[in-house]
């Protein structure tokens, strides 16, 4: 499972939306002028989604419920800790 976070145009999300399957969708509304949305695939992500994703902290305005370590792990790969001991 994946647990990721999109901010997109509504009009891309109406284009999107249709062709999603295996996953659970929450719209959240508008947000900075975008439209947001959390989803929860099954699956694999949606390759058409991936430049809309984005990494809120701790985890926006919404989480599924029991899936917060999903979202976190998720965020924890595309934003790395830096450390004083990281090469």
């Amino acid at each position: 499972m994946i647990f990721a976070k999109f901010e997109l145009p509504i009009d891309k999300w109406e284009e999107i939306k249709p062709t999603l399957e295996n996953c659970h969708i929450v719209e959240l509304g508008v947000i900075n002028e975008l439209f947001a949305v959390d989803i929860l695939f099954d699956g694999e992500l949606n390759e058409d989604l991936l430049i809309y994703e984005v990494f809120p902290e701790p985890c926006g305005i919404h989480t599924f419920l029991g899936m917060e370590d999903l979202y976190q792990e998720r965020f924890n790969d595309f934003n790395p800790i830096i450390t004083d001991e990281t090469p």
